[in-house]
């Protein structure tokens, strides 16, 4: 479906991060490698792929709440217009 957009193929990764700055608790090896294992398995990520592929005019939807008190929740649908 993306291929019949007009314009090029982004490939984003997709990673998460921790700020550790923020927290009390002292990061350790065993975090490092479960957040690793989260990265890598998209079962634990509610399905999102480790590699997102978007296009200039894609439709895009939220697959969970992010911020209810701006709309962006859950099934709300884009397009993308811009990619910097």
């Amino acid at each position: 479906m993306l291929e019949s957009l007009p314009g090029k193929l982004f490939e984003l990764e997709c990673t998460d991060d921790i700020d550790e700055t923020v927290s009390k608790l002292q990061w350790s090896q065993t975090a490092d490698k479960e957040l690793q294992k989260l990265n890598r398995d998209c079962n634990m990520t509610g399905g999102l792929p480790g590699v997102l592929v978007l296009a200039i005019g894609a439709r895009v939807m939220l697959r969970r709440n992010i911020d209810t008190n701006k709309g962006l929740v859950n099934g709300s649908l884009g397009t993308v217009t811009a990619i910097t």
